[in-house]
């Protein structure tokens, strides 16, 4: 064999190699990072968090006749959201323990689904209430697990707990205002707020936040203080409608830095 023709052979097996390599980067299915997708990915994922407490939440609204037009279109679109988002989930997970993840979260979202869109009663509360507990862990393992290599991938994360944190606090001042029966639940709205208060600290300290972030963040942290006075009425029932305006109003503000921070991810 000549050396001219194992040169060119040589030649060939690398050009070869090298083309795969840059379909593997370019081609959006073949891809193994892309940090765009993860940022979104993990908004996502986020939000899933944060959905298995607003259903609860609205819900529980529901029940007290709190906003009822309100919150049955919103509890509606949060459970289409969730759907959606399930579907939409499956394009990033791409590892053994997101599949893995996500497959569960598939599994248990139907019959939570079922006990939201069901007849509203108390009974049905503490059932939603269970099936909303083990929601939140499947979706924040998922989260962590999209968070790992992706850029700005923990401010994106910690920014989106802090959409499930506030709709965790309204959900336990709805359940207590209702006079729905659970242990812990005092104990889980101070650990909650502690947790809020903490996050939007390291938030506001973020050494890569643009000035459009800080202006954000510091009127949610405006926000955050009449948030905290309307949940100070624990279990009063005709407080109902100040804390569900309270959330929405800090929720719709945590979704816009969620966004920015996705987005910084991507520069």
């Amino acid at each position: 064999m000549s050396p001219r023709f194992v040169f060119r052979a040589c030649m060939r097996t690398c050009a070869l190699a090298l083309a795969c390599i840059l379909l593997t980067v370019q081609h959006p299915a073949l891809a193994q990072f892309d940090p765009a997708g993860l940022a979104r990915a993990i908004n996502q994922a986020g939000r899933q968090r944060m959905l298995s407490q607003r259903i609860v939440r609205l819900y529980c609204q529901l029940g007290m006749n709190v906003a009822p037009g309100t919150s049955r279109s919103e509890l509606a679109e949060s459970i289409a959201l969730f759907e959606r988002q399930l579907g939409e989930l499956e394009a990033s997970a791409r590892t053994p323990e997101t599949k893995a993840t996500l497959a569960h979260l598939r599994r248990l979202w139907p019959p939570a689904r079922a006990i939201a869109e069901d007849t509203i009663g108390k009974d049905g509360a503490l059932r939603l209430h269970a099936a909303s507990e083990t929601l939140l862990e499947t979706a924040q393992r998922l989260t962590e697990q999209l968070e790992d290599g992706a850029a700005l991938g923990s401010l994106v994360n910690l920014s989106g707990r802090q959409r499930m944190v506030s709709q965790r606090l309204a959900k336990s001042y709805m359940l207590r205002a209702w006079g729905v029966e659970l242990p812990g639940l005092a104990a889980e709205m101070d650990t909650a707020q502690t947790e809020f208060a903490a996050a939007l600290g390291r938030l506001m300290r973020a050494s890569g936040n643009s000035a459009e972030i800080d202006r954000e963040l510091y009127a949610i942290a405006v926000q955050w203080e009449w948030f905290r006075s309307a949940l100070s009425f624990e279990g009063v029932a005709s407080y109902g409608l100040v804390v569900a305006d309270a959330s929405e109003s800090i929720l719709r503000s945590l979704e816009r830095i969620v966004d920015l921070y996705e987005a910084a991810g991507l520069r």
